[in-house]
């Protein structure tokens, strides 16, 4: 299960992984920078910036029903 989300105004990444954490063996969330400019996305990255995420939750625990 994978959710992308664009940072913004009220977006609390960690927050969504914690909500995940119970439920899923591994939560990760990967912070990286994303831009639609080539220039902009190659001075984004050797910046070090982030402005997107992606949350990682695999090995759901219990089944459907619970």
């Amino acid at each position: 299960m994978v959710e992308y989300h664009v940072v913004r105004d009220g977006v609390d990444q960690d927050a969504i992984a914690r909500l995940l954490a119970p439920r899923f063996a591994s939560v990760d969330v990967t912070r990286y920078w994303s831009s639609h400019a080539s220039v902009f996305q190659r001075a984004g990255e050797r910046l070090g910036m982030s402005n997107t995420f992606a949350v990682r939750a695999r090995d759901l625990r219990g089944s459907a029903g619970d």
